[in-house]
């Protein structure tokens, strides 16, 4: 798709401004809520992990259900910088566990929460990371956004690009 008719679908009202993440994390609620889907009530959560200060945010937490999600909105082919994202961010479900045990319940299921099932399925591979989640408990899910809300990830993506080539230049 052409740049300027990205930029046409994020001018739209219900999409937030391209190039911004508040986009992306706009996006991360409603992939939460489509999960939720009647069955959990997972909810963005700061969380005191102890009296120094130190705060984990979590994209969901159910305490009922004691789970704990993390949601990636990435599209397309992953760069290293991005592997490493969803990787600490598999690492955070399991500090969030071992620092939250209840004694009724010592562990919590971990949710990896993907919009893009080929990105998914990339944290599925012959990979140590894949490995690592699997040996850790940390199941990958895929859950569908709408064709408009994959646009305005990519014209954000595209125009992150563009600030981030502007920023090197100068």
């Amino acid at each position: 798709m052409a740049l300027a008719k990205q930029k046409d679908i994020v001018n739209d009202p219900i999409i937030m401004k391209a190039g911004d993440s508040l986009t992306q994390r706009e996006l991360e609620q409603k992939a939460i809520k489509k999960f939720n889907s009647g069955r959990y009530n997972l909810e963005p959560k700061t969380i005191p992990m102890n009296s120094n200060g130190v705060i984990i945010k979590i994209d969901g937490y159910d305490s009922k259900e004691n789970i704990v999600c993390e949601v990636y909105c990435g599209i397309g082919k992953l760069k290293a910088g991005q592997i490493k994202k969803v990787v600490t961010d598999g690492f955070k479900l399991i500090f969030f566990e071992k620092m939250n045990a209840r004694d009724d319940q010592k562990k919590c299921r971990k949710i990896l929460l993907f919009v893009d099932e080929d990105v998914m399925k990339s944290f599925q591979s012959k990979s140590w990371y894949s490995m690592a989640f699997e040996k850790f408990d940390i199941e990958t899910r895929f859950v569908k956004i709408s064709d408009k809300e994959i646009a305005a990830l990519r014209a954000t993506k595209e125009l992150q690009g563009e600030k981030f080539k502007k920023q090197i230049s100068k």
